[in-house]
């Protein structure tokens, strides 16, 4: 009768994926234990341990290491836990991964574990704590291209995008077509407006996996979405944007020009930390940013390890 103790599928098919391309053995996004039932984490001694952000990585380490038996607590700077699976939920198709975040919620509820909203750690605070073990999952933010014109005031990020915080133009052209840039590319077409999306690899959506990408591709392309590949963007104008491609330069013009061409770390504060706690661990998209699964798995692996 423990409903809630089941961890939901969110339908990312990365256990499909990875059967694909030669992982062995089952794997899951969600639950870290998948594949590793075995594996056998002797325990030292109880330590104080402080997790830093509360995003996928964040939470997972949090109940791995009050699993082992270890005094933890929480700290998020924002007003809510979950991080960036908050907007991981909000383009289309992405809903349930809004259940992975009410799960978490609920584990934490049932757990001992100290969690404060709406505070941003420092090296003092925890210093002062006498905290043992520091685990960083500060996540991170998006990265933006040293190019001409990418500070122009038409120019926004596709999370500005994806969380609603702005709006944009009829016409839209997407710098980058990851996952990201193609998922913001179907929230705006849904809406009726005319996108383009320049990737400058060979295929669109090369980080998405194969179980999923066709189906992302069939959708953008029944939307109308405007799909180029081989495309270096060289330089951004007041509506336009100007490519390098195998036959020259070419440019396109659009209302809103959206950046969508990766994340970068935001783990500053554990350099800051080093010498000032025995051990520190950096985790998910602090260390690397990457999928959901990859959070999750440093996360149950880090908490467990202490």
């Amino acid at each position: 009768g423990s409903f809630e103790d089941i961890r939901p599928c969110i339908v990312c098919c990365r256990c499909l994926d990875d059967s694909f391309t030669g992982r062995k053995g089952l794997s899951c996004s969600v639950n870290p234990a998948v594949g590793r039932e075995g594996e056998i984490f002797p325990l030292t001694k109880i330590k104080k341990v402080m997790v830093i952000g509360a995003g996928p990585a964040g939470l997972q380490a949090s109940l791995a290491a009050r699993e082992r038996g270890h005094n933890v607590s929480l700290v998020e700077r924002g007003n809510s836990i979950g991080g960036q699976l908050n907007l991981a939920s909000l383009p289309p198709y992405k809903s349930d991964v809004a259940k992975l975040i009410k799960f978490y919620k609920r584990q934490l509820e049932k757990s001992d574990i100290k969690v404060s909203l709406d505070i941003e750690a420092t090296p003092d605070m925890i210093a002062k704590a006498n905290i043992e073990s520091v685990i960083v999952a500060t996540g991170s933010y998006p990265l933006i291209p040293d190019l001409p014109g990418v500070k122009n005031e038409g120019v926004l990020s596709a999370l500005d995008i994806i969380s609603g915080k702005k709006e944009t133009g009829d016409s839209i052209i997407i710098v980058g077509g990851g996952m990201i840039g193609c998922e913001t590319a179907e929230m705006l077409a849904g809406k009726g407006k005319k996108v383009i999306v320049l990737e400058m690899l060979d295929r669109i959506a090369s980080d998405v996996g194969p179980s999923n990408r066709w189906v992302l591709l069939m959708r953008l392309k029944k939307a109308g979405v405007r799909l180029e590949s081989r495309a270096r963007v060289i330089e951004i104008m007041e509506r336009e944007v100007r490519v390098q491609r195998d036959r020259g330069v070419e440019v396109f013009v659009g209302d809103t020009i959206v950046i969508a061409v990766g994340m970068r770390p935001e783990n500053n504060l554990a350099g800051k930390l080093r010498g000032l706690v025995s051990d520190v661990n950096v985790i998910g998209d602090a260390g690397s940013p990457r999928r959901i699964k990859e959070a999750v798995e440093e996360g149950y692996l880090t908490g467990m390890r202490l």
